[in-house]
């Protein structure tokens, strides 16, 4: 079974040497009421290589989103400093970086077609690029067909295609992904899984997923930055998954590295889940 996703040749776009990132001392406090903070991450410091795709895992509240909305410009840091290919971050790169979120951010008064649209109209492309472009990944997403419906007409996995067309289709050489497949059931969440390997592009760009499920970071990553608990979340362990690309998503639960990796995941996060809850 598939979603019928078309991963042939990636879009013409592409001409941008994916990113090298580089956290060092990341540091985020947060007022509270009164005059009191909290600090969410403290002295956060890992490299994220070009064109690797890195998961961030840690128990709920250590600071993953928050780590990846700093990351896109979305939020500052209150110490430390986030670089990008030796540049620090400092605010949106909307020509650069492409944002999947838990829940989608389609127009709901918007058509499919005119939703995968938005980003490339707001680049300036003429028509007929625009429509070459969204023709190519509405094929690529099975979509092409629904390309007059709303969001509203669609199901939940079919929305998150579209989600997925209308990142990948400005190619941005970095794509975040916070918890993206959540809100699906199980076999879609694991058909959009594989769907996005191939998508995503193999060394094409670089990618970093924000997620809570273990099996779903060994799988899909290079490498696993584990996070403490909070508050003041660090770095606990950056573990190498040294699996093989490409995937195969069903066959790869057989390697023995996979069973290795999500077991050292798990007594990993068990540890800092008994010391968020004081045991």
């Amino acid at each position: 079974m598939t979603t019928g996703i078309q991963t042939h040749a990636q879009g013409h776009l592409h001409h941008v040497q994916p990113p090298r990132i580089l956290f060092e001392d990341v540091g985020k406090d947060f007022r509270t009421r009164g005059s009191g903070s909290y600090t969410a991450v403290d002295n956060v410091s890992f490299e994220i290589p070009s064109g690797s795709f890195t998961a961030i895992v840690g128990p709920s509240g250590c600071g993953k989103s928050t780590l990846l909305r700093i990351l896109a410009g979305l939020d500052t840091p209150s110490r430390g400093e986030v670089l990008v290919e030796g540049e620090r971050v400092r605010g949106l790169r909307p020509d650069r970086t492409g944002y999947l979120f838990q829940q989608d951010a389609l127009l709901p008064w918007k058509t499919v077609y005119d939703n995968v649209a938005l980003g490339l109209r707001l680049r300036g492309q003429s028509r007929s690029e625009v429509r070459e472009t969204i023709e190519e990944w509405l094929r690529k997403v099975n979509l092409l067909d629904f390309r007059d419906r709303y969001p509203a007409q669609l199901s939940g996995g079919m929305r998150k295609r579209v989600a997925i067309a209308q990142t990948l289709a400005t190619d941005p050489p970095l794509l975040l992904m916070d918890e993206p497949f959540t809100a699906l059931d199980v076999q879609t969440r694991h058909l959009m899984e594989m769907d996005l390997l191939e998508l995503s592009g193999e060394g094409a760009r670089t990618v970093v997923l924000v997620t809570h499920d273990l099996d779903e970071a060994a799988a899909l990553a290079d490498r696993v930055v584990v996070l403490s608990s909070g508050p003041r979340s660090s770095v606990k362990a950056v573990v190498p998954v040294e699996i093989p690309r490409p995937r195969d998503l069903l066959a790869i639960r057989s390697n023995p590295r996979y069973g290795d990796v999500t077991r050292f995941l798990w007594n990993q996060l068990y540890e800092e889940v008994r010391r968020s809850y004081g045991r």
